[in-house]
């Protein structure tokens, strides 16, 4: 167990030697000064009271361009200005996805269309573009304005019963799920109506749940993620936080649920076939 440790340490501290050597240099933007080498910005990033208000006013003092620090020194560079980003997103540009996006978006939907790049991103994309074409998306605006007319009605709703602090998120995420489901399976999960399902449960507590109170060492080990090569990955599995074992959970009961609404189908819906369901 002793070899097994000191093999796994010497691997991971061997791959940080290389990222840290490989690494491109932005210490020229500005930004605001790190206040920890090993958690930079992120830990302040995470306890923030409202999402966004530090990135706001670093932008503010900073520009549209601006450099913060990771975990371990990295640097972060936060992209703010429209165009930047037009070019940045635009599918001919390769801009690879950083490590730890395509690794946590691959526990959730498996090696799919958010977690891929290159080649496979492209064809994937080619895949789906028949699911996307103006006669499909017609025919599912009638689903879209049903839901959109129930969101409005369950906030509606809340605001009459109650004086709190209104989740909109929640909400979104509710119309989100029975959009897809309706469109895209002829399915109705039903959260806007009330109705729990485990996949909306599961997604509901997905932040919730794993962000809550992290320790340093699970940022730490989250920020591994984007310094190590893939060979490691399967490694970071067996030393996980309870954010990614919440990713993997999440991941399973997307997987079983999808199982379940195939299998009740009487015939695949013909968008199914541009997914590859």
């Amino acid at each position: 167990m002793a070899a097994l440790f000191i093999t796994v340490a010497s691997f991971l501290i061997a791959s940080l030697l290389r990222w840290w050597l490989k690494r491109p240099s932005v210490k020229h933007v500005k930004g605001p000064p790190s206040p920890s080498f090993w958690l930079g910005h992120e830990r302040m990033l995470r306890d923030q009271g409202n999402a966004g208000d530090l990135e706001t006013k670093w932008r503010r003092e900073y520009g549209n361009l601006y450099r913060i620090e990771g975990c371990f020194g990295q640097d972060i560079l936060v992209v703010c200005d429209p165009k930047a980003l037009e070019h940045i997103f635009h599918p001919s540009n390769p801009y690879p996805k950083s490590q730890d996006n395509k690794f946590i978006q691959g526990l959730v939907t498996g090696k799919g269309l958010l977690s891929v790049d290159d080649e496979i991103h492209r064809r994937q994309r080619k895949i789906l573009n028949p699911a996307f074409s103006p006669a499909l998306l017609r025919s599912s605006q009638v689903i879209f304005q049903q839901c959109s007319d129930k969101l409005v009605d369950g906030i509606k709703g809340s605001l009459t019963r109650t004086e709190e602090t209104l989740n909109i998120h929640d909400w979104t995420s509710k119309a989100t799920l029975d959009i897809i489901g309706l469109a895209t399976f002829r399915y109705n999960f039903g959260s806007l109506d009330g109705h729990n399902n485990e996949l909306g449960q599961a997604i509901k507590h997905l932040f919730t749940a794993s962000q809550s109170n992290s320790t340093a060492l699970e940022h730490l080990l989250v920020a591994l993620i984007r310094m190590v090569p893939d060979s490691v990955l399967g490694f970071l599995r067996l030393i996980s936080t309870r954010e990614i074992r919440q990713f993997i959970s999440v991941g399973n009961v997307a997987k079983k649920t999808a199982q379940e609404v195939m299998a009740s189908l009487d015939e695949v819906p013909a968008i199914c076939g541009f997914l590859g369901l």
